[in-house]
This record gives structure tokens, sequence and C-alpha cells, in this order.
């Protein structure tokens, strides 16, 4: 649990982050690509639960989480509110993270450290080039007037103005190997006050179609 705690802490100050510090977009003359959004609407996909999708790892932590019985379906999720900026930070990837993802793959040292790298600066996100589920994009701005303290969202407020919400979806850059064949990608989810959680997800081509081959919780609540 201990590293739970740690990752709602990091989360804090990711989200502290989006509202208060001031945007990069100028200083960067890159925007989010094809490729970029393909690895993202897939993700965000797998971030939910899909067994025919994911690994016997990845499936079983949903389970831990949610309980076995527990499914949810692609139209289960009207739409998604997604923020209009990626998240930046500058933070190291901890020994956790590389110790439990060395467990499937020790050889993604070198891309699962790329993720820093590549979301040094904010990148402006186009919700209508994500493609797995309806979103909605919702701004910082909106944001701070629905946030009630730094990590208390104003749901009561949010759903009256968009009731068929699922909740608040928020990520990096997904940060790509040599070959481009491999990503990794951080996804967080607030839907309640005390439901919501991140993670870091590792994506693979396979059969034209990027496949979770696993995930490290950062925190949950």
């Amino acid at each position: 649990m201990k590293h739970l705690s740690f990752g709602i802490i990091i989360f804090g100050f990711l989200i502290i982050g989006c509202k208060t510090q001031v945007d990069n977009f100028s200083n960067s003359s890159k925007e989010l690509d094809s490729l970029d959004y393909v690895v993202i609407s897939f993700a965000i996909e797998q971030f939910f639960y899909h067994p025919s999708s994911i690994s016997h790892r990845f499936q079983s932590s949903y389970d831990s989480l949610t309980g076995k019985n527990w499914t949810l379906k692609q139209e289960d999720i009207k739409k998604l509110l997604v923020f209009d900026s990626t998240i930046q930070y500058a933070d190291s990837i901890s020994q956790y993270v590389h110790q439990r993802h060395n467990e499937i793959d020790i050889l993604d040292k070198d891309l699962t450290e790329k993720i820093i790298e590549v979301n040094k600066l904010k990148f402006r996100v186009d919700n209508l080039k994500i493609t797995s589920y309806k979103t909605q994009q919702i701004s910082n701005d909106e944001i701070s007037i629905l946030l009630d303290s730094t990590l208390y969202y104003g749901y009561n407020k949010l759903y009256e103005k968009y009731p068929t919400a699922y909740g608040v979806i928020s990520f990096s850059r997904p940060a790509f190997n040599e070959n481009k064949d491999k990503a990794i990608i951080y996804i967080s989810l607030n839907k309640e006050p005390k439901w919501g959680h991140g993670a870091y997800i590792w994506l693979k081509t396979q059969n034209n179609k990027w496949i979770a081959y696993d995930f490290v919780f950062l925190w949950e609540s």
C-alpha cells in the first residue's frame, strides 16, 4: 500500500501542475502526431476491462481491484472527458515501476525511462483524434472551476454539466522504442472523489493493433 499512497501524492503534484504551471506549448514546435493518437486510442480502450485483449497479469490486477464478476463494455462508457493537454512532468521512474515491469520484460528499461524525456513539455490534445471512445475536451480553466480542492473534484457540478460523462481522463504523450513497435504511456481516470486510478501501460504492435502487454498501477482510490 505504501507505493499506492506515494502514487496519490505524485498524482496530486500532477494535478497541481495542470492548474498552476504556465503551459509550455509556445516553447515546443512539436504536436502529437498520428501514431501518438493511435497508441493513445488503443491504450485508453485497454485501460478499461477488456479480457479478450489483455494479458493474464493485466486481467488479474483488475480482478483484485474490482472483483472477478465486474465487467465493463465499451457501450457502458458513453463519453469520456479529456484534458486539453498531456501531462507534463520531470520526475524519474521509480525502482518499484522498473522492478514490476522487469517481471514481464527486462529489456524495456530504456523505453520505460523515455516517457520522462518526451513529457517535459505539455502537448495540446485534439480529442477528435481519439477513436476508441466518444470524448469531449475539458479545459484546465473549467476543471479549476469544478475543483473543490487539490484532489477533490466537484463531481456534482461536473455531472450536472456533463450528465453522460463516465469520468475525467488524462494521459501522457506515449514514448516509443527505436523500432516504434513498442510504447509506454501513463493514463489516469477520475470518476468520483474516491474512485480513480492511474497506471503506466506498455503496448506492442500485433496484427496492426497496439496491445497492452503490461501495466503498473501508480495509485488507486
